[in-house]
C-alpha cells in the first residue's frame, strides 16, 4: 500500500524493514523508485520523528537492534517501554539493546524484566545488567539466584561476579549448593571475581565436589592471600581430595608460610596428597628463589 501511494515520507520505515530482510518493503521502495536508506539512517529518522512503534517491531532483527543501539540515550525510554511488549522476542531484544547502550537509567526497567514470564527474557535482563555493571542492580540479581530456570540463575551469578559487590557473597555461597552443576560452577566463578575472604571456607568445602573442584580452586587463587591460612588448615581435612587440592592451591599461591604444613603433608597416607605437597613445595621454592 505504501509503495502504491508513493509518498517519500514512508522511505525510512520501508528502509528499516527492507534492511531487516522484508521482501515487500524492498518491492515497495522499488515501486517508488527510491533507494533504501541504511539501517542506521532509517532508525535515526524514525526516532527523530517519534515513530518508535515501527522501530520496536523490527527490534528482534540483529541489524535493526544494532541501529537502535547507535541512537544511544534517546532510545532508552522507548526500549524500557518495550520491556512490557506482548511479544517475548521484542522484550528480549529490548533487554539486549539496553545492555549494549549501557546507561544506568535502564537498570529499573531491566530489574522489572527479571520478573518476566519468559525465562529467555529474564536471562537477557541478567546479561544486560551484567553489561551495565552497576551495584544498583545487585538486590534484583540476588533475587534472580532463586529463579526456577537454571539458565537465569547462571546468568545472575555471572552478572553478580562482574559487578563485584560483596553484598552478593552470602547469596552466591548459598548458590554453591544449587542442584544444577552449571549454577555451582558460575557461583564459584563469581565468588572468585568478587574476591571477598568470607567466601573462602565455602570454597574450600567445595573442593570435595569433583564436579566443581577446579572452579573452586581457581576462585581461591583469585582471592589470594586471605585463602592461605584456611588452605593450610584444609591440609588436615578428612577428605583426601580436599587435602590434595589445598596442596595444589598453596603451591600456586607460592607463599612461604605454607612450607611447614606442606612438609608435613609429604608424609600423608594418601599418595596423591603427598605428591601434591612435594610439587607445591617445589613451586614455592622456585617462586621464592626467583623472587
Amino acid at each position: 500500500a505504501l509503495g502504491a501511494i508513493g509518498d517519500p515520507q514512508a522511505v525510512p520505515a520501508l528502509s528499516l524493514w527492507a534492511g531487516a530482510g522484508d521482501k515487500s518493503a524492498r518491492e515497495a521502495l522499488a515501486a517508488m523508485q527510491q533507494e533504501p536508506l541504511t539501517m542506521e539512517q532509517a532508525a535515526a529518522r524514525l526516532a527523530e520523528a517519534g515513530h518508535w512503534g515501527v522501530i520496536i517491531r523490527v527490534l528482534p532483527i540483529e541489524t535493526a537492534q544494532a541501529a537502535v543501539v547507535a541512537i544511544g540515550e534517546a532510545a532508552i525510554a522507548p526500549l524500557s517501554g518495550a520491556i512490557g511488549d506482548a511479544n517475548s522476542s521484542v522484550r528480549r531484544a529490548a533487554c539486549q539493546a539496553l545492555g549494549q547502550i549501557g546507561d544506568l537509567k535502564a537498570i529499573l526497567a531491566l530489574s522489572v524484566a527479571l520478573g518476566d514470564s519468559e525465562s529467555s527474557v529474564r536471562a537477557a535482563a541478567c546479561e544486560a545488567l551484567k553489561a551495565i555493571g552497576n551495584m544498583q542492580a545487585v538486590p534484583a540479581l540476588i533475587q534472580a539466584l532463586g529463579d526456577k530456570d537454571k539458565d537465569v540463575r547462571v546468568a545472575a551469578c555471572r552478572a553478580l561476579g562482574q559487578i563485584g559487590d560483596p553484598q552478593a557473597v552470602p547469596a552466591l555461597i548459598q548458590a554453591l549448593g544449587d542442584k544444577d552443576e552449571d549454577v555451582r560452577v558460575a557461583a564459584c566463578g563469581a565468588l572468585g571475581q568478587i574476591g571477598d575472604p568470607q567466601a573462602v571456607p565455602a570454597l574450600i568445602e567445595s573442593l570435595a565436589n569433583e564436579n566443581i573442584r577446579a572452579q573452586a580452586h581457581e576462585a581461591l587463587l583469585r582471592i589470594g592471600a586471605p585463602a592461605i591460612e584456611p588452605l593450610i588448615k584444609a591440609l588436615g581435612d578428612g577428605n583426601e581430595a580436599v587435602r590434595a587440592a589445598a596442596c595444589r592451591a598453596l603451591g600456586r599461591l607460592g607463599d612461604a608460610q605454607a612450607v611447614p604444613a606442606l612438609i608435613g603433608a609429604t608424609r600423608d597416607s594418601s599418595r596423591e596428597v603427598a605428591n601434591a605437597a612435594r610439587q607445591a613445595l617445589q613451586q614455592i621454592l622456585a617462586k621464592n628463589t626467583l623472587g
